[in-house]
């Protein structure tokens, strides 16, 4: 299998080390992608260089793409970061056949709308408030 990797973007505080951390005990091998790249396909930043101002600056939100991962270690590694304590990051993504043509704008802004889509079903069926 490919060795799994996992791109990061506007990586924040705590975030900053807990999420290196986890991956190197994973074996995972870490992609820190710079507001430059953004434009890049998802596919294209895998083998891209790393640049100087990666995963700093860029989106609002943190996001995080992985690669190569098995079911198993993703659920790994998303406990690994728990354990750590990293703050909890609404955009992730496994990179698939259907998204990996997509740059990580538009990445970034279709998890936004699943997110917000999320949040609209669960206040939907929240039990309306007692009079």
């Amino acid at each position: 299998m490919t060795q799994p990797v996992l791109m990061v973007f506007a990586l924040r505080g705590n975030n900053r080390k807990a999420i290196p951390f986890a991956a190197m005990r994973l074996g995972i091998r870490l992609k820190p992608v710079a507001p430059a790249q953004y434009g890049q396909t998802l596919e294209a930043l895998l083998d891209a260089p790393a640049l100087k101002d990666a995963a700093e600056g860029g989106f609002e939100e943190e996001m995080l793409v992985m690669a190569n991962f098995t079911p198993a270690l993703a659920g790994r590694f998303l406990n690994e970061l728990k354990r750590l304590g990293a703050a909890p990051i609404a955009r992730k993504a496994v990179l698939t056949p259907t998204n990996r043509g997509w740059n990580a704008r538009q990445l970034y802004e279709e998890l936004g709308r699943e997110h917000e889509a999320i949040k609209n079903t669960a206040r939907a069926h929240e039990d309306p408030p007692a009079q």
